[in-house]
């Protein structure tokens, strides 16, 4: 039950983080509705995969793991919080919530937006599976890792459109360069 503990306090550090990023930076432009829509996809994965490891734990539904997979998904975990911290020094006041741009936005080639161009978003997909996994659920670690994984696949093509409706060539030439989540993969 430890890891899972551990867990939840990890994703609360995920929590108390983000809101010390800029929630709207006012000199650039808001898609109020790609916000609007893709922030409601998160937030519903994200209360799944809030109530899903503790009700596997609790149940112990399913197949089990052992501790030492638990304990390796705290580290996971550990890691995506370091990684978001990175790309949200990186982005500095372009760090937002909501999905914003600005004609004259310059893109970010530093720190992990070097390799890919989400590098949050990956974290947060490994801080949530981590914390699936902590459960030591297998079928909640699947659930909740495909969950994040196609909750965050949907913002950032949203996210994608955004910037190249804004910056046009040269995010396509940005994003020619580099992968979208997955370094050297995708």
């Amino acid at each position: 039950m430890a890891p899972l503990v551990i867990g939840y306090c990890l994703a609360l550090l995920l929590f108390l983080g983000l809101p010390w990023s800029s929630r709207v930076n006012s000199a650039l432009r808001t898609d109020e509705v790609r916000t609007r829509r893709t922030s409601s996809a998160l937030g519903i994965a994200h209360l799944i995969a809030l109530l899903v490891p503790v009700a596997a734990a609790l149940t112990e539904f399913g197949p089990r793991v052992g501790p030492s997979v638990a304990w390796t998904a705290v580290a996971i975990m550990l890691a995506g919080l370091v990684l978001q911290r990175w790309a949200q020094h990186s982005l500095g006041k372009n760090f937002t919530l909501a999905l914003q741009s600005a004609e004259d936005q310059r893109i970010c080639t530093c720190g992990p937006y070097r390799l890919i161009r989400h590098p949050a978003y990956l974290a947060q997909i490994l801080i949530w599976d981590g914390l699936a996994w902590t459960s030591r659920s297998i079928i909640a670690g699947i659930i909740i890792g495909a969950l994040a994984v196609v909750a965050y696949i949907y913002r950032l093509s949203e996210e994608e459109q955004v910037l190249v409706n804004s910056l046009g060539a040269q995010y396509q030439a940005y994003a020619g360069k580099t992968k979208r989540l997955f370094p050297y993969l995708w």
